[in-house]
């Protein structure tokens, strides 16, 4: 029995941080809101309290009747292999066309070959140009909603095993 509990706790508490990780917002994570009380209608910054009827986001509290949506950041990110990607079909259908283009007045057996070429050399120059965009970080954020639902194990008097169940609305 002792060995299966070692076994079924660090699941519990595997299983309780992956579903509080999808929940509401936690005090000091960084928040984007939309609400009608902010001057441009949304706004962002650190989350510093949170209170039964409103939100302190940076020092301005929010009411929570007012908010629309709230966002978490999960910090931030590089697009590296995605800006490659982009810019290597961009460059290759590019070059390719402007070098198609360009040999119209020249022997037909040629084209395909400085085509090829133009594709080639410009898959080249945007893996490059969208390997630069691609490393500029941007800040990733995910929807969460003020209803917080926390699942967390609790090890009982005589040694069992559970789970409490908290929400928050």
């Amino acid at each position: 029995m002792r060995s299966s509990r070692s076994f079924v706790l660090p699941l519990l508490l595997l299983a309780s941080a992956s579903v509080q990780a999808q929940t509401g917002p936690v005090l000091g994570s960084t928040v984007r809101i939309s609400s009608r009380e902010l001057r441009s209608g949304h706004g962002s910054g650190v989350l510093q309290r949170v209170t039964a009827d409103s939100l302190v986001v940076s020092g301005k509290a929010v009411s929570r009747s007012s908010i629309g949506r709230i966002d978490v950041s999960s910090g931030r990110k590089a697009n590296l292999l995605k800006g490659m990607g982009i810019g290597f079909v961009s460059g290759v259908a590019v070059g390719g066309l402007v070098c198609y283009v360009a040999c119209d007045g020249y022997q037909h057996e040629f084209r395909g070959m400085f085509t090829a070429i133009g594709a080639g050399v410009g898959g080249l120059a945007g893996l490059g140009v969208g390997a630069l965009i691609g490393s500029h970080k941007t800040e990733q954020w995910h929807r969460s909603s003020l209803n917080t639902l926390a699942i967390s194990p609790t090890v009982g008097a005589k040694g069992g095993l559970g789970l409490s169940l908290g929400f928050r609305f």
